[in-house]
């Protein structure tokens, strides 16, 4: 796909989770793009940063402003940005646009109800998006063990930013053309607004990004060697490549030391995010049936 002239001022990523205790769980990656790949500059629970929050409750609304704090950024969430087209059209018939799936999907009072209905439009198997089998993600969108990120990311982070006039969600809303002049990169470089787009939302998937660069896909999460291994070689090969910049002492042991792996998938989302902004044609994608509907995973 021919890129879209974009270049962000940083880029983040974001390893999210709906847990109770999300803030724990919700691992950032703040980083500077470049030609020689992302200069990560933190790496932390959203618990552990200024006015962050453990419990779901307080987490996701203060993880909404973080995002709104970011002028001329890219932000990469690990949560699917839709449902497959033929689940909408069973729940909702009718449903064309994303801000009437967004509306359906809220229209449900939790996390549960909108899984038993998921499950109820095709019982024997779990449906997928388009771009599930092209990225290769690991579920479904309404699978058990990611269902709920995929009710609370909707209905909590994506629903309320996508209100505002200065956040677009790729691929489903179009990029500003407004002022641009002779060699002028869109969208980022502009000065911020509030009436124009300067915050991008991609969804991205680490397992995604992990397959298109041709990295082993599992393995690095958990305690004892083989993991610890596992996560020291992908953070080494992505450097090695170009993708991420050299990086502290304390900022690798950061990464590799952290069991679960949410640390190293952040950094993996911040990737997919830059990524995503440089490699692919937005307007192309928006424009696909398929895509402009059920969204599309950048990896």
């Amino acid at each position: 796909m021919s890129p879209v002239p974009v270049s962000p001022r940083r880029v983040f990523g974001v390893d999210f989770s709906a847990a109770r205790d999300a803030g724990s769980h919700i691992w950032i990656c703040r980083a500077h793009p470049g030609s020689d790949g992302i200069r990560v500059d933190s790496i932390d629970p959203l618990s552990e940063l200024p006015g962050g929050a453990v419990d779901r409750e307080t987490a996701l609304p203060a993880l909404v402003r973080k995002v709104t704090e970011s002028p001329r950024s890219a932000w990469g969430f690990d949560f699917s940005f839709g449902l497959p087209k033929a689940i909408l059209g069973a729940l909702a018939p009718g449903v064309s646009s994303y801000g009437d799936q967004l509306g359906v999907v809220a229209s449900f009072a939790q996390a549960d109800t909108l899984r038993a209905q998921c499950i109820g439009v095709s019982p024997d198997t779990e449906l997928r998006r388009r771009t599930d089998d092209e990225a290769s993600t690991p579920f479904s969108p309404y699978n058990l063990r990611v269902y709920k990120q995929t009710f609370h990311g909707l209905t909590e982070v994506v629903r309320p930013l996508r209100s505002r006039p200065e956040v677009a969600v790729l691929p489903f809303d179009a990029l500003s053309q407004a002022g641009v002049q002779a060699g002028e990169r869109l969208p980022f470089n502009r000065a911020a607004s509030g009436t124009v787009p300067h915050i991008y939302l991609l969804e991205v998937c680490p397992a995604s990004v992990l397959a298109k660069l041709d990295y082993p896909t599992r393995g690095y999460k958990g305690g004892g060697e083989p993991a610890t291994e596992a996560r020291q070689g992908i953070l080494r090969r992505l450097i090695d490549d170009g993708l991420v910049r050299p990086m502290s002492r304390a900022q690798r042991n950061r990464i590799i030391d952290d069991e679960e792996g949410d640390a190293l998938d952040a950094v993996l989302a911040a990737v997919g995010a830059w990524r995503g902004t440089r490699d692919y044609d937005h307007a192309a994608l928006r424009a696909d049936p398929m895509y402009g509907l059920e969204g599309f995973v950048y990896t």
